[in-house]
């Protein structure tokens, strides 16, 4: 049976809404050496502001401005997928991309993302060493980095560091900016020894209801190899 709103459109002489076309134009099947990853892509409804980008199935919001989008991952060793959806009137539309990383695990992944739009969060990783490393502290000096900061969309903020020392980690979340909005929704996923045998996961979340708020979402742990 047809539904009642598109009869109604049939009948007023219009067309219904067509889904949305997604398009990946990186990274491209193949292989890549590059453990930082740009994905980028168009999508056909230019009403569409964000878009879901999954990598080996965890997905965050993206923004996409005047159909396009573009964000970067940090990719584990070995196959990696890469999907992205978007949602609109007439439907939703996705396209995705299977490349192989020659890359090496990275002992430590920590992915921050927020619900919001036009917000900018940080991200802060203090170390068992008492370093934090965040916006005004790129580089540790035992290796981390903030791969990914990002200042006014949905995220992501990424910390890596290739070869993580063993001890107790905490994660906090500072609201900068929260673009006018009244509560933004953050999330924490923590990944350890990425694309290993011994990967450990964590998730944290956090609501901000004000700006200039730093708050402590979670601590954990990082064993010796050997353990």
């Amino acid at each position: 049976m047809t539904p009642l709103p598109l009869l109604f459109l049939l009948a007023a002489g219009g067309a219904a809404p067509e889904a949305p076309k997604v398009r990946l134009r990186a990274p491209r099947a193949g292989w890549t050496h590059q453990r930082v990853v740009s994905v980028q892509g168009t999508v056909s409804d230019r009403r569409i502001k964000v878009a879901r980008v999954a990598l080996n199935g965890d997905d965050l919001p993206v923004s996409v401005r005047e159909g396009r989008f573009e964000v970067r991952l940090v990719v584990p060793p070995g196959e990696d997928t890469v999907e992205v959806s978007a949602h609109g009137e007439g439907g939703g539309g996705r396209d995705a991309v299977t490349f192989f990383a020659d890359v090496p695990p990275t002992d430590l992944v920590v992915v921050l993302s927020w619900d919001t739009d036009a917000t900018d969060l940080d991200l802060q990783v203090t170390n068992p060493a008492g370093e934090a490393c965040d916006e005004s502290n790129r580089h540790t000096a035992a290796g981390g980095a903030l791969e990914v900061d990002d200042t006014d969309g949905f995220g992501p903020e990424i910390f890596a560091q290739p070869r993580a020392q063993p001890g107790l980690y905490r994660v906090a979340v500072a609201s900068y900016d929260l673009g006018g909005v009244a509560t933004t929704h953050a999330q924490v996923q923590v990944i350890v020894r990425q694309g290993t045998a011994a990967e450990r996961r964590y998730r944290y979340a956090v609501t901000f209801n004000r700006e200039g708020e730093s708050i402590e979402v979670g601590t954990f742990r990082v064993e010796a190899l050997g353990r």
